[in-house]
């Protein structure tokens, strides 16, 4: 997680630190990165999970399974709290690359556990592509752009920083 915490906290830092929007926002990257790879792994695999469970295995994935998924759906959506979250085609794209080595590691390996070399070599790049995926929702030029922006209304400087004049 402290991969995700410090390129976050960094990328806030050189637009002007703000421990009340940086701090946090780098906490909710952190802790949603794992779950970008996690959410969709486990609804692939909770099919695979064949407890020996008597009289019925349903029960035990259910009572596995939902807790997970709601943890992993309420520790994302803790992402729309962040001002400086932005959806880009950076994002889409990582999350598509992770989706492409999902489907490879389901067609080539039949989804094997990562236990020998060929499924841990899939799991590992699509855990690097799920949290290249979180720091994409980071852009370094949020505040920066956006600043740039009420000037440009307000009839001022492009520059950032500028301050407007009024009319």
């Amino acid at each position: 997680m402290v991969v995700a915490f410090v390129p976050i906290l960094v990328i806030g830092a050189r637009q002007g630190f703000h421990a009340r929007v940086d701090f946090p926002s780098a906490v909710f990257g952190a802790l949603a990165a794992p779950f970008v790879f996690e959410f969709p792994f486990d609804l692939i695999v909770v099919t695979r999970t064949v407890p020996e469970i008597p009289p019925d295995p349903t029960l035990f994935r259910v009572m596995y399974f939902v807790p997970l998924l709601f943890v992993a759906v309420s520790t994302i959506a803790l992402l729309a709290l962040s001002p400086m979250v932005r959806l880009s085609r950076s994002t889409l794209w990582a999350l598509a690359a992770m989706f492409v080595v999902f489907a490879l590691w389901a067609v080539t390996l039949g989804f094997a556990y990562p236990g020998s070399a060929g499924p841990l070599a899939m799991n590992v790049v699509s855990k690097i592509l799920a949290f290249l995926a979180t720091l994409t929702l980071f852009p370094p030029s949020t505040r920066e752009g956006a600043r740039g922006l009420a000037n440009r209304r307000q009839g001022g400087s492009p520059q950032a920083g500028a301050t407007a004049t009024p009319v």
